[in-house]
């Protein structure tokens, strides 16, 4: 009799550049949230079938002992990475993990074995209470209200990003408007951290105990994050980061 094909792997790719989620992560819970991301990667690398059943209490031991992380700090990164749509949001619902941009990060690997690869579908197989979960198709003024309300949770979680960057934290109100009014999309939003970081190193915002730094509503609107930003103390960044390299495959969008 033939040996069953596994459905884990031993490795997956990590690429040198991110977008959005790593960026928010980052911003939000510094290495901790870098490494609760690949921690997280692993363990549904090695998990069979490629995902992860966190109402399984030896589970979520093992995350919270592989991240060095507590319960209510798992919990509440999870919950930003299913609004970020980083893992299936409709799956933590019901407190399983799954990334189909994982999986279909290392699809290759099942090309290569000639084995059916895991699907999203198949956890409702191996689950059966959660056989009752909603399908992705819902009727027309349902999907609609879905995308209202998506749209605004990411417009919030998008400008709790940049705020929590922004080194001169006044009128709020107007940055909000600004930022609303701008509607940036995840790969600007990107463009926008990484200026920000070389901004806050520049001359300009660095005297006078930043003085100079430009309201976050003024910023936007001039769009600063296409400014040339001059290091301070001899630095020698003078590029523009609006041309900065596209991200890769990271298990992330």
């Amino acid at each position: 009799m033939a040996r069953p094909r596994k459905q884990t792997v031993d490795y997956f790719p990590h690429y040198c550049t991110h977008k959005k989620t790593m960026f928010i992560l980052e911003q939000r819970y510094g290495n901790d949230g870098y490494a609760f991301w690949f921690k997280l990667l692993e363990m549904l690398g090695q998990a069979e079938g490629h995902y992860l059943d966190l109402t399984e209490s030896a589970t979520w031991e093992f995350l919270q002992s592989q991240t060095r992380l507590s319960n209510g700090s798992c919990d509440e990164i999870l919950n930003l990475l299913a609004r970020l749509d980083a893992i299936d949001a409709e799956l933590w619902g019901q407190k399983l993990v799954w990334c189909q941009n994982f999986v279909d990060g290392i699809s290759l690997v099942y090309r290569n074995r000639r084995v059916e690869i895991p699907t999203r579908e198949a956890i409702y197989s191996k689950k059966p209470a959660i056989a009752q979960l909603p399908t992705r198709r819902k009727p027309q003024s349902k999907v609609k209200e879905s995308r209202v309300k998506e749209s605004i949770l990411d417009t919030n979680t998008l400008f709790s990003t940049f705020w929590d960057a922004y080194p001169k934290k006044k009128s709020k109100g107007q940055a909000e408007r600004a930022f609303a009014k701008l509607n940036p999309s995840d790969d600007l939003l990107a463009t926008m951290l990484v200026a920000l970081k070389q901004a806050k190193k520049s001359e300009d915002w660095l005297k006078e105990e930043g003085k100079y730094i430009p309201y976050p509503a003024t910023w936007l609107n001039a769009k600063g994050w296409e400014d040339e930003y001059k290091e301070a103390k001899n630095g020698s960044y003078r590029g523009n980061p609006s041309q900065k390299p596209s991200g890769a495959f990271d298990g992330l969008e």
